[in-house]
C-alpha cells in the first residue's frame, strides 16, 4: 500500500483504498442509530497504521459516534478483520480485500459510507525482475485481474 507510485520500482496501480464499517452480523442486529447518532454500544477495533481513521470515517459520514468506546488496537489489517468478524467490535476493514466475507455473511456492512484514504494498492516489482517473463506473465494476470478501470 502506497500514497503514490512507489519510486525507483515498475509498478501498476491496482486500485485505491477504501475502508467499510463493518462488523459480524451479530454486532449489526445490536447496533442501534437515532437521528444520525449511534446510541448503543459501539467498540472499535483500530488498526495501529490508522489510529485517526473511525475519526476521519465519522466526519465524512456525518455519523457521530459514541465518545465512551472501548477499543482494541491491532497491527495487522487481517487481525482487525477477524476480531470484527468474530464480534469483537466494528473495523474499518480495506472493502476490496473482504469481498469474500462479505458475500458469505461472515462480516456485514454497518454503514454504506466508505472512506476514501489518498492509499492505493500496486503491483510492484524491481526494474530487472520486471523483465523476467513470469514475473510479466503474473503482472498481467494481476492487473488484469484486480485494476480498476481509471
Amino acid at each position: 500500500m502506497f500514497k503514490t507510485k512507489p519510486p525507483n520500482f515498475s509498478s501498476d496501480h491496482l486500485f485505491p483504498l477504501r475502508l467499510i464499517p463493518a462488523a459480524s452480523p451479530e454486532f449489526r442486529d445490536n447496533l442501534k442509530v437515532k437521528a444520525k447518532r449511534v446510541v448503543s454500544e459501539f467498540p472499535r477495533i483500530i488498526h495501529e497504521s490508522r489510529p485517526k481513521a473511525w475519526q476521519q470515517w465519522q466526519r465524512s459520514a456525518g455519523i457521530d459516534l459514541p465518545t465512551e468506546s472501548t477499543s482494541v488496537r491491532l497491527d495487522s489489517m487481517i487481525a482487525v478483520v477477524r476480531a470484527a468478524q468474530r464480534g469483537l467490535g466494528a473495523a474499518l476493514a480495506p472493502a476490496r480485500l473482504c469481498q469474500a466475507m462479505l458475500k458469505s455473511g461472515a462480516l456485514v456492512t454497518l454503514f454504506k459510507h466508505e472512506l476514501a484514504t489518498a492509499d492505493g494498492y500496486y503491483f510492484v516489482s524491481g526494474d530487472d525482475d520486471a523483465k523476467n517473463e513470469n514475473v510479466q506473465l503474473l503482472r498481467d494476470w494481476v492487473v488484469r485481474t484486480f485494476a480498476e478501470a481509471h
